[in-house]
């Protein structure tokens, strides 16, 4: 590692104004959260944290230890104070904030909804999407859109091919292939209903991954939401994908019928490495919206992914302010209506329509980027702005609070999930006990 700073017994240590210091196990978690960053320790070293002032230095806090009786050498605590350097604990970055390259910015994902039209009638869609709903534009306009937005777009733009039901638009295939000749990044978004061979064949050479909704581990339980008859057409779908080397992210939706049987999801799909499952609570948007009894809260949430693992791996010094809603990525309707994310299809939130405004107006408008400011972690609410893991979470899914109460710049409704959550990936990723009081893992 190349070390940008060095210190000596002379170094003044620097105060860290927010320092968040919490302990588990004999561990002591100290957290910067402005930077983000952080280190462990034992209980000296937290103590010394605590007492930084600015004004001291590394060799005035040993005398200090020494004549409380602390047994440390001074080339030990020099040490400790390199590593809390080295690890950013006492950096104090400057906020450029996040709209300062409003114009220069890339379009590095787009939700498309090619057709609301589904061969299922879940029972909480969020898009309340229908076999009666038709089609509304041609393989032609679609491809159009995917060539018209290429001069605004990222390297590998992500394209999530979204609906209703995919691959019930009659033009699916020559629209995937279209994007794939534009060197996008597809992704889909399917109930898993309708993958033949030929079109796993097809899927496997067009999109990076696929997504499948799955409910329960067998028929009974995925019919009560997704109807009867169609568990073991999803699951072979997976089968067949993951067969042909595709990317399978099974998407399990909780709720309180649900839960008991989540974790024998997996039991039920193929062994493969590229088969993973994901679990999200259902919320009260769509059809969702008249199921209260099925929500399931934070505690449930938690207590039962605990034991799962959250995947997520934070970087010292990366600040995280928003999600990349309205920034970095938008949603485009089956009619060409032009929202922030495919969560936030609302007449508040509509930006335009891409058949009939120019997208240079969209994507750089003031609309979008007033959006784009009221999802900053720091501006949307006080009770974000004060947490020490808002740049970790950057204020969790506005989505979920939209839906629960009509207004996007709230907390997140699962905020003490994730607050656990992210403590708990922070302590898993440290080794279980220091070498010494002072030195962190």
């Amino acid at each position: 590692m190349t070390r940008e700073r060095f210190v000596d017994a002379n170094w003044i240590v620097p105060t860290v104004p927010e320092l968040k210091v919490v302990e588990r196990s004999g561990r002591w978690l100290c957290l910067n959260p402005e930077v983000p960053a952080w280190i462990f320790t034992g209980k000296p070293g937290a103590l010394l944290l605590q007492k930084a002032d600015g004004k001291r230095s590394i060799r005035e806090y040993h005398d200090e230890m020494v004549s409380n009786a602390v047994e440390v050498s001074l080339p030990k605590l020099t040490e400790f104070f390199q590593s809390a350097v080295d690890k950013k604990l006492f950096e104090k970055p400057e906020r450029e904030g996040s709209l300062v390259s409003w114009k220069d910015r890339k379009l590095s994902a787009l939700y498309l909804h090619i057709t609301n039209r589904c061969n299922l009638q879940c029972s909480y869609c969020y898009r309340e999407s229908s076999s009666h709903l038709a089609v509304l534009h041609d393989p032609g306009k679609l491809c159009g859109l995917l060539e018209y937005v290429k001069p605004f777009t990222a390297p590998g733009m992500e394209v999530s091919f979204s609906g209703g039901e995919p691959l019930m638009h009659p033009g699916f295939q020559e629209i995937a292939a279209t994007s794939s000749r534009l060197e996008y990044t597809n992704r889909l978004l399917t109930n898993g209903t309708l993958i033949t061979d030929e079109m796993a064949d097809f899927i496997a050479a067009h999109f990076r991954s696929v997504k499948i909704s799955l409910d329960g581990p067998n028929d009974e339980i995925h019919s009560r939401t997704r109807g009867r008859g169609n568990f073991a057409r999803a699951v072979r779908s997976v089968e067949r994908l993951a067969e042909r080397g595709v990317k399978v992210s099974v998407q399990v939706t909780l709720t309180k019928s649900a839960l008991p049987h989540a974790n024998e999801v997996k039991g039920a799909l193929p062994a493969l490495p590229n088969v993973a499952v994901r679990f999200t609570p259902l919320l009260p948007m769509g059809r969702g919206t008249g199921m209260e009894s099925e929500y399931i809260d934070n505690d449930e949430f938690y207590n039962f992914a605990s034991g799962q693992g959250s995947g997520t791996r934070y970087t010292r010094g990366q600040c995280n302010r928003s999600c990349h809603a309205g920034m970095g990525s938008l949603s485009i309707a089956e009619n060409g209506d032009v929202y922030p994310c495919h969560l936030f299809h609302a007449r508040e939130f509509h930006f335009g329509n891409i058949f009939h405004d120019p997208f240079e107006e969209i994507f750089f408008g003031a609309k979008v980027k007033a959006f784009a400011r009221s999802m900053d972690v720091e501006q949307n609410n006080p009770i974000c702005r004060d947490c020490e893991l808002r740049f970790l979470c950057a204020g969790g899914c506005h989505a979920n609070t939209l839906h629960a109460t009509g207004d996007h710049h709230g907390v997140d409704t699962f905020c003490s999930y994730q607050k656990r959550i992210i403590y708990d990936t922070l302590f898993a990723s440290s080794s279980p006990t220091p070498s010494h009081p002072l030195k962190q893992p």
